[in-house]
């Protein structure tokens, strides 16, 4: 079962004259699946997330009461966390920063937030399923199909740590945040940062660079993983990020990746990279 909660945040004062004021709200949607496997909740919160976007911008002024952005003022417009405890179902939450501005009078008998988020609850509560995969999801896709053949080895999708590397090197792919960008015309440009962790047992240190440069080439030959994406690099190397999280008999790193990609203005489910 999937639940969505709407959180009210700050509001700004955008514009002030002598007839009224035009105000900036902060809202958080909150978002929350479960499902068989861990495997799945990647492709499930995506699923959600552009569900959620589409029906938001649906009516992109809330029937007149708001203009509707998807976008944080500052920082990162969607996060997902994965659970990773052991023993429980597998499942994961989504936060999706939007915006909404609009005018108030001084005239207006009453105030416009309640009756704005009211109009925002409503419209993400009657969101339908779309033609998935999204974007996002097609790429994320899309990268762990390139890194498994690149690598030769099993890619596991937002798989529990820690991990035992019984039988040889491990990696793992996490999907990551993403910032929107909706300020060009027509487009909105994001940029997700999924990260690729590889563990291989024992100290053999050479082991690991080899797997971390295979990482790399494999990102760099991706060639906008078909179209899909308008570039893919990778970004930080780190084999000390993993340190405080994991602690055993072997060796870790984490690879950063970095993708853009367009769609068209409230249209999650196509590309216009």
């Amino acid at each position: 079962m999937d639940e969505i909660t709407v959180i009210d945040g700050p509001l700004t004062v955008v514009e002030d004259d002598c007839e009224g004021r035009v105000y900036m709200l902060a809202a958080k949607v909150e978002a929350a699946c479960s499902r068989a496997t861990t495997a799945e909740i990647g492709p499930a919160l995506n699923s959600l997330y552009a569900r959620l976007l589409a029906a938001a911008q649906l009516d992109p002024t809330l029937g007149g009461l708001a203009q509707v952005r998807e976008g944080a003022v500052e920082g990162i417009s969607l996060e997902v966390a994965i659970n990773r405890h052991q023993f429980s179902a597998a499942s994961g939450e989504l936060q999706l920063q939007l915006q909404l501005t609009y005018w108030e009078s001084d005239a207006d008998p009453v105030p416009r937030r309640e009756p704005i988020l009211e109009a925002l609850t409503t419209a993400l509560n009657a969101a339908a399923a779309g033609p998935d995969p999204c974007v996002r999801e097609a790429i994320l896709t899309a990268l762990v199909a390139q890194l498994t053949a690149g690598l030769g080895l099993p890619v596991q999708r937002n798989a529990d740590r820690p991990v035992a590397c019984a039988s040889g090197p491990e990696v793992l792919f996490h999907d990551g945040p993403q910032l929107a960008d909706d300020s060009s015309l027509g487009v909105t440009m994001y940029r997700t940062t999924p990260g690729v962790e590889i563990f291989v047992p024992g100290q053999n240190a050479a082991e690991l660079d080899a797997l971390v440069q295979q990482v790399i080439a494999t990102i760099r030959a991706a060639n906008r993983l078909g179209g899909i994406a308008f570039d893919v690099t990778e970004g930080d190397t780190n084999p000390d990020t993993l340190r405080e999280l994991y602690s055993g008999p072997l060796l870790a790193a984490r690879v950063e990746l970095d993708a853009i990609y367009f769609t068209p203005f409230r249209n999650p489910y196509v590309s216009a990279s």
